[in-house]
This record gives structure tokens, sequence and C-alpha cells, in this order.
């Protein structure tokens, strides 16, 4: 007796009939993005949102108006515990008074007083100049580049 195959072990897989060839099946549709494609349009649109300038640091560069200026950096102070009680429209005309010293003494500028510097990473360093460091001359070009800025400053006019 010889070894008898059977008719289907025999038989080619049939084409474009279902079942002949093996097919992977998945319950998602195939018309979903690749991972790889969702990937790329996070990157995209995280790039497109880092592009956005932070109106504080435009605020304190002096790229806004004095007073589209001094409501920004008033409403960043007020975001503090510590100076949720600051009065913006006092607040100068009281603080002016602690200083020796132009620009500070005239200014109407939230921004004399307040400024942002990048280090040599991107890190950005916002900073207060307080009366204490006028006196040391700590904020020497600071207080130059604010009176070139702003000439009217030099001689004492707001």
């Amino acid at each position: 007796m010889g070894a008898s195959n059977s008719v289907v072990e025999c038989q080619l897989p049939k084409l474009k009939v279902a079942g002949s060839n093996p097919v992977s099946r998945s319950s998602l549709p195939r018309s979903t993005l690749h991972p790889y494609w969702f990937v790329c349009l996070v990157v995209t649109l995280l790039s497109l949102t880092a592009c956005k300038p932070d109106p504080l640091d435009k605020a304190l560069r002096g790229e806004l108006s004095p007073n589209e200026s001094n409501l920004i950096i008033a409403g960043y102070c007020q975001s503090c515990h510590i100076h949720r009680a600051v009065n913006p429209s006092q607040h100068l005309t009281q603080i002016r008074t602690l200083y020796d010293r132009l620009p500070y003494t005239a200014t109407t500028q939230c921004r004399a007083c307040h400024l942002v510097s990048e280090d040599t990473w991107g890190t950005k360093h916002r900073k207060t100049i307080f009366p204490s460091d006028v006196a040391q001359n700590r904020y020497a070009a600071h207080e130059r580049r604010l009176l070139q800025e702003h000439p009217a400053l030099a001689t004492g006019n707001k």
C-alpha cells in the first residue's frame, strides 16, 4: 500500500479567493494613520506652538507700547501670591520714590525695574531690579540702554 495524498493537499492555492492566502486580520480599519505619521504630526504642531513669542518677554524687551507692556507685566506680577494685591496704577508712583537716580525715578514703564535675560543655553531669567541693586550699580548697562531708548528719561521728563 502506498501513501495516499489527499486531493486538497495537492492543489495549489487559488488566487484572489478568500481563505486561499494567509491574510492578517485586524479590528482597526486600514485607513488609520501609521504611528510614524502620528509622531510627525505631533512634532509639527509642537514646533508651530513653540514659535509663538511670549508676551511677557516682548513687554520686558520694549517691543510693545508702554500701556500694553505695563498691563502684561502687572498681570504677571499679580499671578504670584506675594504680589496679588499690587495695584498697578499706584505701584509705579510709589516705587519710583525708592530709587535714587534716572531712569527709575522718572519712568512710566514697569520694564524699567523688570527685565529678562537669556543665558548661553537659551534659558530665560526674569529679574527685578531692586533699589539696593541700583545703589550698587549692578544694572548700569540696563540703565544706559533705557536712557538711550527713551532720551526724555535722561532729562527727568516722563
